[in-house]
């Protein structure tokens, strides 16, 4: 069996002890596992030989640097470009009818990845504020003496309201936001204080969330965009 191969059917073992189907832990194991063996700096734990991860494909036992001999960082576009290589090039004669099959879903997957990559650097340039700020955008956000209102849902315990909203944003924006960093943009925006955590009165955070919306076809009330000059 010759590099490619062995490689592959490290692919296939890994799918049939942990991912079953699930290519994103897949792709963070086979990207990690290619930057420590391509990163000049790379070290294991005392008395460990071989790399080992956890079910999300997470090195356990060791640290890499993450750049080649030359200094450079290893990035993603690079492992992709390798990998869907290595499929293409692959003879699959030993492989059975169910390897076949995830190898090629496995393939799209890769190829799925790069046609949104654009868009997702495109996303990482703003902040996470900006995925709260959404939601005030929208017109979906209100509170009335000490009652939240999100949609047509009623909070009358903000730490719950919080929560709700931190929900929506991981479920629309696949980002994670946690409570305690909720809480200060909405109180500070339904209290009018004057920080940059306000949506209706500061104008660099009013302003990157409608760049934000726009980037991503977002709609906006007439009333968030004009806030300002109310």
């Amino acid at each position: 069996m010759d590099k490619n191969e062995y490689q592959l059917a490290i692919i296939f073992k890994y799918k049939m002890n942990r991912v079953n189907g699930d290519f994103d832990k897949l792709k963070t194991y086979r990207f990690n596992k290619w930057l420590f063996e391509n990163s000049k700096e790379r070290k294991l734990n005392v008395d460990e030989k071989r790399p080992k991860f956890d079910d999300n494909g997470n090195l356990l036992n060791g640290s890499f640097s993450g750049k080649d001999k030359y200094g450079n960082e290893l990035t993603f576009d690079q492992f992709r470009t390798i990998e869907i290589r290595d499929i293409i090039n692959f003879d699959a004669d030993f492989l059975g009818d169910e390897e076949l099959h995830f190898l090629s879903n496995y393939r799209f997957f890769l190829d799925d990845i790069h046609d949104q990559s654009s868009t997702l650097e495109y996303s990482k340039k703003f902040k996470k504020y900006c995925r709260i700020g959404a939601l005030f955008a929208q017109g979906f956000i209100k509170e009335k003496r000490g009652v939240f209102y999100f949609k047509d849902e009623t909070f009358r315990v903000a730490s719950d309201f919080h929560e709700r909203l931190c929900r929506e944003i991981k479920e629309v924006f696949n980002i994670e936001i946690i409570p305690g960093s909720i809480k200060p943009y909405i109180s500070d925006t339904f209290n009018g204080k004057d920080t940059n955590k306000n949506f209706h009165k500061n104008k660099n955070t009013h302003r990157k969330t409608i760049e934000f919306c726009e980037a991503h076809n977002i709609p906006i009330t007439e009333n968030f965009r004009d806030i300002l000059n109310n």
